[in-house]
């Protein structure tokens, strides 16, 4: 991944890092669905944050917002968009609710 767009990733303190528009629907989703899972993250406006969001096109080659990026290993890895996104919570979701099993809320 680009050095300086790997940078600017690692520097937030979050689990999920967003660029982003005002005025996009999916990106208001993107953010709900985080937030109603209990995840942090950051929005970068790209009107604000042009340069970096360049990098972001030219590493992934997604030229539409919302573009997302987990944050919660080592190295930012990125995740796509919306749809992306929601199918990788509900897949993460499945894994937890398989470990926990039938009385898995019985455990602590």
């Amino acid at each position: 991944m680009d050095v300086r767009l790997t940078a600017f990733l690692q520097r937030a303190d979050v689990d999920f890092v967003l660029f982003t528009t005002r005025t996009c629907p999916f990106c208001v989703k993107a953010k709900m669905s985080l937030d109603r899972v209990g995840f942090s993250w950051q929005e970068n406006n790209v009107s604000k944050k042009q340069a970096i969001y360049s990098r972001v096109v030219m590493e992934t080659g997604l030229k539409t917002v919302p573009a997302i990026f987990d944050m919660r290993n080592e190295n930012p890895v990125f995740v796509g968009g919306f749809e992306e996104l929601i199918r990788m919570l509900k897949m993460e979701n499945r894994a937890l609710s398989a470990r926990k099993g039938f009385f898995g809320f019985f455990r602590k």
